[in-house]
């Protein structure tokens, strides 16, 4: 109801803070691909600050990793989502992988006995 309410008056940018919050694994991508596609059709600019970085990763044109205010890392995903970046902004060993050419991230187990 929120994005309909804004694209009633026809914008020229869409700034979202979690717009997929509380909606199940298909409703979060039908709205996220419905936002690119605004993108498109409309011209519309969105940014959205997204948590899912799998997510991100498919549909987002650049992205922007911080953490505690502090800007880690920012461009097109395949260069952000690194382990490396990935490691530092959530503090949990990971790998990426890629898939249908978006990397894709991984929380490995840790081993807690050493």
């Amino acid at each position: 109801v929120t994005i309909a309410r804004a694209l009633v008056k026809e914008p020229s940018f869409l700034f979202m803070d979690e717009p997929t919050s509380g909606l199940d694994i298909k409703t979060q991508r039908d709205v996220m691909f419905f936002l690119k596609g605004l993108t498109k059709t409309k011209n519309i600019g969105v940014l959205t600050i997204i948590h899912d970085i799998n997510l991100a990763a498919e549909l987002a044109d650049k992205i922007v990793v911080l953490r505690e205010g502090k800007l880690l890392a920012k461009g097109k995903p395949e260069a952000v989502i690194v382990p490396e970046i990935m490691a530092q902004a959530f503090e949990v060993k990971n790998k990426v992988i890629f898939h249908q050419g978006n990397p894709h991230l991984l929380i490995l187990n840790e081993d807690k006995h050493g």
